[in-house]
């Protein structure tokens, strides 16, 4: 019977490259333990939304505020003296309902006066959304463009809250 002896090389004498190999594994490992197991912040109370104070100027194509905050039920009025503009809402659907629900409020604001329009928000929707951290109704974001003649401006958005005026 033959015996074969395999030479195996000391610890010391390993090639550089394995022992690069496994320092980078282990680097990359601590980086994805780091990562994923960081410490998360605490959340803290949940501040209300502060309602915007009407009525909202537009300048320069530009609203004052963005978004607008409004409680279901309010008026939301902008008032312009620079050009005469127009307001649209875009399409909008509820994705928390199947099918999707369209939500797109029935009308567009309408003059009220020389240099301004009003949008009544009594018929908007109100939970499409929800707040992650405290589970109540967040209320919905409906987005508007702003128009000088046929040319778009601006598109900046009206926050429906729950609530009453």
């Amino acid at each position: 019977m033959t015996k074969i002896k395999m030479a195996v090389p000391p610890r010391h004498l390993k090639p550089k490259r394995t022992k690069l190999s496994q320092t980078c594994f282990c680097l990359l490992l601590f980086a994805l333990l780091l990562n994923f197991g960081g410490c998360k912040p605490k959340p803290g109370p949940i501040q209300p939304k502060t309602v915007t104070a009407m009525p909202v100027l537009i300048a320069n194509c530009y609203p004052k505020a963005d978004p607008i905050v409004v409680k279901k039920g309010s008026p939301v009025t902008w008032t312009f003296s620079d050009n005469t503009y127009s307001i649209t809402f875009e399409q909008k659907y509820d994705l928390n309902v199947s099918p999707p629900l369209n939500i797109t409020p029935a009308t567009n604001p309408t003059p009220t006066a020389p240099g301004s329009l009003q949008w009544d928000s009594s018929n908007a929707y109100t939970d499409c959304s929800m707040s992650t951290t405290t589970g109540q109704n967040a209320g919905c974001y409906y987005k508007y463009s702003i128009y000088v003649g046929n040319k778009v401006c601006n598109d900046p958005g009206v926050h429906v809250i729950p609530g009453g005026p």
